[in-house]
């Protein structure tokens, strides 16, 4: 996994070109885990490839799933496969079910998805952030 990150990252550009564990720019940086706030959604950590070699990190995803994942529009992500994946404010319809953050007016609901426990029905309504370009 660390050569598919280091061969991806020498054609593409970090987007975010910071690494969160040495606190200084990186043009290497892959996205690790989530990092609490004081306020508003968890902030995505990055860590470059010396960082995440010395301390055996994990990127969650290469850095062409990063860089297309941010360029996709929240409502055309596709839906977790199960219900155990959505956090608690996903699960309620507060959150958006691609990138997590709180929704307001305007969400778009994609649909059901569908889940399970014996004869308990767990299905749940997802919703997403706005279309960016009906906004306009």
């Amino acid at each position: 996994m660390a050569t598919e990150a280091s061969a991806a990252s020498a054609t593409i550009p970090s987007p975010v070109q910071w690494c969160h564990w040495h606190m200084g720019p990186s043009e290497t940086a892959l996205p690790i885990q989530f990092g609490r706030t004081d306020s508003g959604p968890p902030v995505l950590l990055y860590a470059c490839a010396p960082c995440r070699e010395q301390r055996d990190l994990t990127p969650r995803c290469t850095l062409a799933e990063a860089m297309e994942a941010a360029a996709v529009p929240c409502h055309r992500r596709p839906l977790p496969a199960s219900v155990s994946e959505l956090s608690h404010g996903q699960h309620l319809g507060r959150a958006c079910v691609a990138c997590g953050r709180l929704l307001t007016t305007g969400a778009v609901s994609r649909g059901t998805i569908r889940g399970r426990q014996g004869v308990h029905v767990l299905d749940v309504e997802v919703w997403s952030c706005p279309n960016p370009e009906d906004e306009e």
